[in-house]
């Protein structure tokens, strides 16, 4: 009796794990949307250099050699600055910009050894954090050892505010007053280990930002990957799962967590935020740790729930699959929002460079970035060398370079260099295969992929054939031993059975936290209208400046709760029956006679 009902449950685990990876795997449609404008581009890789070197000119005969700083991006901007130097010597797999380089990095560490803004009185450690980031792509272009020393200088600097184990579970910190609640997430073992305080010398701010905490998993998986110290390593892990636990909403991450009120900022979805999380997942899902695994597939989910995601990303018209995250900002004004994109883009090409080439989430990316750089280069955006910081609408050209617009333009055109040239009739050419040099096209195929080189098409399809007939199979067999336990359970359920007869095992179920999808909104994300109050951080970067009222809707983080949309749940074992599976045999059956053929291997 026991082993039968033992037997059960292990069926409904079963069907729960292979519904489940269905439906997971059925949602990440990487296909490029038809109505993406202008996903190609077939400009030789020699024009793509010349328009980015004439673009990141300007910016720097603009660096202040006194504090390597541009006037007037804050710090954080011109970190930035910095990271486009290096990266476009790293895809062009040039050195022309490393003595610029290196003296702008050396006159503002001279001023700021710390990297903190001084000037800023919250002290933002996502600053020091983007000037290590910054330290840290110089290292990769230029092999220059001293550079990869000031990126583990600031790494050791933000570990200040980084929250172990034993001081989330007691809800102190050295560096805060007071405590904080060690359960925010309610019924639930979870706590804050791995947040990284955003305000270094406010001790009564408790809050988290991914600014901050996506960064710093961003910089530590960099620095493992650099160094092999497996602490690096270990903490990035750490962070990463603070952030899925207490900043994401299923879609994507949010700005800012209250470790003291246990309160996310609802209306506040940027894209950077994304960004530095995908920089670090790409790194931690081909890492020796077990949560590799969850990493990629986690990876995989973000990058196809935040590319289009319509609070960045227009969503149909003549700019359709455009950024426009700062649309309804004047050209004039210098505002960090406007370089917000720059972390995106610069992370979509770093999964780009590491994908497998027959991986279609690199095609998809690729369309994504060529998508933006067509847009850059549109009369509407730019003339010569002076780019709009805004990409949608027209007449938005300012009548001379400015460095907010100069250095929001330059991670794609970056990018561009190292993607090879395609027309309309070869938007899927594989992502690595650019003439360039090795530190363009990058470490192919890190990233997994469970396609393999040695199958042809037809052992592909064979074999998926085989499989789904094997599922078919053990789902009907279960079906007959579900059945069959119930007759045995209703003519012995008089019986008791003892306590010697062991501990019977619950029934699996798939918990997760609550995420209230905007009110009027349907289940795409390219659903997602601006959220009420969609607000962005003002030029220091600090809190939140000027709002946008397009809705009244909001995203929201409910840790502890079920899903609240019942569509979305997966069906618990007592509620399977031979309906249910007859149903998804036939979605799943359907859903193979409308994908393509597999793709032919050599």
């Amino acid at each position: 009796m026991l082993w039968k009902l033992d037997a059960r449950r292990t069926l409904s685990v079963i069907y729960v794990g292979l519904l489940y990876s269905f439906v997971a795997h059925g949602q990440l449609d990487f296909s490029v949307p038809s109505d993406w404008q202008k996903p190609d581009s077939p400009n030789p890789r020699s024009q793509r250099l010349s328009i980015a070197q004439a673009a990141i000119d300007p910016l720097i005969s603009n660096i202040d050699p006194s504090n390597g700083t541009v006037d007037p991006l804050n710090t954080w901007q011109s970190a930035n600055v910095l990271a486009s130097i290096a990266q476009l010597d790293y895809v062009s797999g040039a050195q022309d910009h490393r003595d610029v380089f290196k003296t702008s990095l050396a006159a503002f560490q001279s001023g700021h050894p710390t990297f903190f803004d001084t000037q800023v009185p919250l002290n933002q450690t996502s600053d020091p954090l983007m000037w290590g980031l910054a330290a840290f792509y110089g290292f990769r272009a230029y092999n220059a050892s001293d550079l990869l020393e000031i990126a583990e200088g600031v790494w050791n600097t933000a570990q200040t505010f980084f929250v172990t184990a034993d001081e989330a579970a007691k809800g102190t910190h050295p560096t805060k007053n007071g405590s904080f609640p060690a359960n925010c997430i309610q019924n639930s073992n979870t706590i804050a280990t791995g947040a990284v305080f955003a305000r270094s010398a406010a001790p009564d701010d408790f809050s988290i930002t991914i600014e901050t905490a996506g960064a710093y998993v961003a910089l530590s998986a960099h620095l493992w990957e650099s160094t092999g110290n497996i602490t690096y390593l270990t903490f990035a892990d750490l962070s990463t799962s603070f952030m899925y636990n207490y900043m994401f909403n299923n879609e994507v991450f949010i700005d800012t967590y209250d470790l003291m009120s246990c309160q996310v900022s609802k209306d506040a979805l940027f894209s950077y935020n994304q960004g530095f999380v995908i920089e670090g997942l790409l790194i931690l899902s081909t890492s020796p740790l077990p949560s590799n695994t969850s990493r990629a597939n986690a990876l995989r989910n973000l990058i196809i729930t935040t590319v289009p995601f319509s609070a960045w990303t227009t969503v149909d018209g003549e700019n359709a699959g455009v950024m426009n995250e700062t649309s309804s900002i004047s050209v004039q004004d210098n505002e960090v929002a406007f370089d917000y994109k720059n972390i995106f883009i610069n992370a979509l090409f770093e999964v780009w460079k590491r994908a497998n080439s027959s991986d279609p989430m690199a095609t998809y990316i690729q369309a994504f970035i060529m998508v933006q750089y067509n847009a850059l280069l549109s009369p509407a955006v730019s003339q010569g060398n002076v780019y709009s910081p805004i990409w949608v609408g027209r007449g938005n050209i300012p009548p001379q370079p400015v460095p907010w617009g100069q250095l929001e333009a330059m991670p794609v055109l970056n990018a561009a260099i190292g993607i090879p040239p395609t027309s309309n009739s070869s938007s899927s050419s594989p992502a690595g295969s650019s003439p360039a040099s090795a530190a363009t096209t990058g470490p192919s195929s890190t990233i997994k992929n469970t396609s393999s080189s040695s199958l042809s098409g037809g052992s592909i399809a064979g074999i998926a054939v085989g499989a789904i007939a094997g599922v078919v199979v053990m789902i009907l067999g279960g079906v007959l031993v579900v059945r069959r336990s119930r007759r045995v359970e209703v003519a012995a359920s008089d019986i008791e059975l003892p306590e010697s007869e062991g501990v019977v095992v619950e029934p699996f179920t798939l918990t997760a936290r609550e995420f209230r999808r905007p009110l009027g909104t349907g289940s795409s994300e390219t659903d997602y209208v601006m959220p009420a109050g969609y607000a962005r951080k003002n030029g220091q970067g600090l809190g939140l400046a000027a709002s946008r009222t397009e809705s009244s809707v909001s995203a929201s983080v409910h840790p502890g709760s079920p899903p609240s949309d019942s569509s979305a749940e997966v069906p618990t074992p007592a509620d399977i029956n031979e309906s249910s599976i007859t149903r998804m045999i036939h979605q799943v059956l359907s859903r193979m006679q409308v994908q393509e053929a597999p793709p032919a291997y050599n």
